[in-house]
């Protein structure tokens, strides 16, 4: 996974760039949904309280455990980029730990998580940053293409949109 993916959503999240790293996250962002509907993110961000934020952002940390379990094997390398994501998130040590303590353990209510993402363009960075995680240990199964697309109708992203997010990323 590219370190740029892993970390925009906690620079989106706090709306704080650190380093380089950070500044290369929302150039990737930036890149996948334009810079209007970033800045359209960025803003609802803004407007939510701390505990709003971070319950989004265990939302969508949610999804991609969800997504890593859709084969039933979670590989270390899925489990090394799942806790590289939990660590750029920039959650509170609480939430930290328990979304580490969950990525043995796919989430029971797809749909419940997908309540609570509340921004459309949240939901579009979230589908890359799912594919990119199935794609992780070099293997794409039927199960974790068909996880991809439920989680974009779920999403209520159209089909073809999910596939030019899809495409954004190439594995390599």
């Amino acid at each position: 996974m590219h370190a740029s993916v892993e970390r925009w959503l906690g620079v989106l999240a706090t709306g704080v760039l650190r380093d380089r790293a950070d500044e290369d996250a929302v150039l990737a962002a930036t890149r996948i949904v334009g810079e209007e509907a970033l800045g359209g993110l960025r803003e609802w961000f803004a407007a939510r309280t701390p505990q709003e934020r971070q319950t989004t952002q265990c939302a969508v940390i949610e999804a991609c455990i969800a997504m890593v379990h859709a084969d039933r094997v979670v590989t270390d390398a899925e489990r090394a980029q799942l806790r590289a994501l939990i660590d750029a998130s920039r959650l509170d040590d609480a939430h930290v730990a328990r979304m580490r303590k969950g990525i043995d353990h796919a989430p029971h209510s797809l749909d419940a998580v997908v309540a609570r993402l509340g921004h459309p363009v949240l939901r579009e960075l979230l589908l890359v940053l799912a594919w990119e995680l199935a794609n992780v240990d070099g293997q794409l199964d039927d199960a974790e293409r068909g996880t991809y697309g439920l989680l974009a109708a779920r999403l209520g992203v159209a089909p073809e949109r999910a596939h030019a997010l899809r495409d954004t990323f190439t594995p390599g």
